[in-house]
């Protein structure tokens, strides 16, 4: 068939991951890839209230700007990083389950978690399950 001139295959691209870098919102929302990637890797600075004015003199993402981001990429899942130190990953999530729809907080996911703790079948004390390779905790890096 190819001989013939009769196409038979097509080139399909599909946008795997983006990274925003360290950037305020803008407009990178509205490129195709971005729209269509799977996974965008976000750099949310700020969480607090009190914060929003240095996150825009910054030029940094602010987690009032969840909302606007996850509607312009709504197939994708967000995975943030970049977390201040101000900011602690617990009052983090608090803030987000009340900025970010219930639907939305499924597809968010901070880079540093740690998975919740179980008590250990055998001998009762903490264990926790192995993270993801790749991942890396405070504790381990430059280990």
């Amino acid at each position: 068939m190819k001989r013939q001139g009769i196409k038979i295959e097509d080139f399909v691209e599909v946008p795997l991951v983006t990274y925003t870098g360290d950037t305020a919102i803008g407009k990178f929302l509205g490129l195709d890839f971005v729209r269509k990637s799977r996974v965008i890797v976000l750099e949310c600075t700020f969480f607090e209230p009190e914060h929003r004015p240095r996150a825009r003199a910054g030029r940094h993402i602010h987690a009032d700007d969840l909302p606007q981001i996850l509607e312009a990429v709504p197939d994708a899942r967000v995975l943030l990083i970049h977390l201040s130190r101000r900011t602690g990953i617990r009052t983090a999530k608090r803030i987000l389950e009340q900025v970010i729809a219930p639907a939305d907080l499924e597809r968010v996911t901070f880079l540093m978690d740690r998975p919740p703790r179980s008590a250990c079948p055998k001998s009762g004390g903490p264990e926790r399950q192995a993270d993801p390779p790749g991942v890396l905790h405070r504790s381990q890096q430059g280990r």
